[in-house]
């Protein structure tokens, strides 16, 4: 009879200790004050399975239960974009219909996304974004 934990396969780190620095320090600079800046993404956090995206803007500790809490536009696969936190240990608990966990998309290029323009969207689909990107790339050129 073997151990009971040893088929026990602990969850995934979703965030790197990179992707943590950036976060950390976008929400340090958003503790600054409002420069008139608009709020970059930094990292994109989907779930392979599912519909699920979450675009990751800033890191921060909750005082009281010492989790860390995560600043996100989000997509819960059902069409609609939300701002607001979600924990770091529910991303990293979340399984996707065929029990994948959540993965940070390493291929993702955040350059040129703020929270403001996302909140505009239907879907955090990729043609969503894309054509955001295009509408911003449009207004700049102005």
């Amino acid at each position: 009879m073997g151990n009971a934990f040893s088929h026990f396969t602990p969850p995934p780190v979703l965030l790197t200790e990179e992707i943590k620095a950036r976060l950390s320090a976008a929400d340090e600079r958003i503790r600054q004050g409002d420069d008139g800046q608009k709020t970059p993404v930094i990292a994109k956090v989907f779930q392979p399975d599912g519909g699920a995206t979450y675009l990751l803007t800033s890191l921060d500790c909750d005082e009281q239960s010492g989790e860390a809490v995560l600043w996100a536009v989000s997509d819960a696969g059902f069409g609609t974009v939300e701002y607001g936190t979600v924990l770091l240990s529910e991303l990293e608990d979340a399984r996707g219909n065929q029990g994948l966990p959540m993965e940070v998309d390493a291929e993702f290029n955040t350059e040129g996304l703020f929270v403001e323009d996302l909140l505009q969207l239907e879907s955090l689909s990729p043609e969503s974004i894309e054509r955001s990107r295009i509408v911003m790339r449009g207004a700049l050129t102005r």
